[in-house]
């Protein structure tokens, strides 16, 4: 099935390019002859636009005609010659008009749709072709392509058969490229995420590293002053007397606020004295 339709795009695909190719090749050679005014014969044959309407309803206005070649003593009265015009109005055109009278130097010519003949009779030297009939769908073709109408539509006509020919593969190609931005993009993304489960490898083992670390890494805490080692007491030392602590203890109970003290009290403090100086005295 596949192989079937892959032979009719083929075949569609081969007569698309032809039909492209003959368009282009129509016009470019009715644009070609009209614009150069030059005739090329193929096999002693050519096409030839006739503008007026001077061989009318022989020759229509604004039509194509075949001429062949022919050699100007093969030319006799009543034939249609396509030769070189000396008519200083169209002087080195061609023009094209019936054979009516034939001199040793030159053919007497009239147009079917003249009054008169020709002012000027075509040399023989002058003659190129004999006209040997009308091509009316080329005709109809130059004249379509003659307007502007036929050239824009020409273009867009050439336009759209290639573009119908070749958006299939056109198509296939940006699929691609969407697939390979796909790819790309996938890509991508597992390296980030690879990218980021590294990072949560190398971060969990940071962590347990730091919860592995020795106990000796860690600051030590301050020790303990040691207590002072009491003195060994020998025999001889006196012992200490604890009469100070007591006197502290008595003078802090008996410490009253001078304004209490009375006179009497001063005296049996002061008695002392007296008796020691007395004693003094009688000694």
């Amino acid at each position: 099935m596949k192989k079937k339709r892959s032979v009719v795009k083929s075949v569609f695909s081969c007569l698309g390019y032809a039909l492209i190719v003959a368009l282009i090749a129509m016009f470019g050679y009715v644009m070609v002859s009209k614009a150069t005014g030059k005739i090329r014969f193929i096999a002693g044959k050519a096409t030839v636009w006739v503008l007026s309407n001077s061989m009318s309803p022989t020759i229509p206005e604004r039509s194509y005609i075949l001429v062949e070649k022919v050699s100007p003593d093969d030319v006799k009265v009543g034939d249609v010659i396509l030769f070189v015009s000396d008519d200083p109005a169209i002087k080195g055109s061609y023009n094209t008009h019936r054979v009516i009278g034939i001199t040793d130097t030159y053919f007497e010519t009239m147009g079917d749709n003249n009054l008169a003949p020709d002012n000027y009779p075509a040399r023989k030297e002058c003659v190129v072709a004999v006209y040997k009939k009308n091509l009316e769908t080329l005709s109809m073709f130059g004249r379509f392509l003659s307007s502007e109408t036929g050239v824009i539509s020409s273009i867009a006509l050439i336009l759209s058969i290639t573009a119908a020919m070749f958006m299939p593969e056109l198509r296939r190609m940006r699929e691609a490229q969407d697939d390979e931005l796909e790819k790309q993009r996938k890509e991508n993304i597992e390296a980030l995420v690879k990218l980021e489960v590294e990072k949560m490898r190398m971060l969990a083992a940071v962590k347990e590293a730091a919860a592995k670390k020795p106990d000796q890494e860690k600051e030590p805490e301050p020790e303990e002053a040691p207590e002072p080692e009491e003195a060994p007491v020998s025999e001889n030392d006196p012992e200490p007397s604890s009469e100070p602590e007591q006197v502290s203890e008595e003078a802090s109970e008996t410490e009253t606020d001078p304004e209490e003290i009375s006179g009497k009290d001063i005296i049996e403090n002061a008695e002392p004295e007296i008796i020691k100086d007395e004693g003094v005295q009688n000694v």
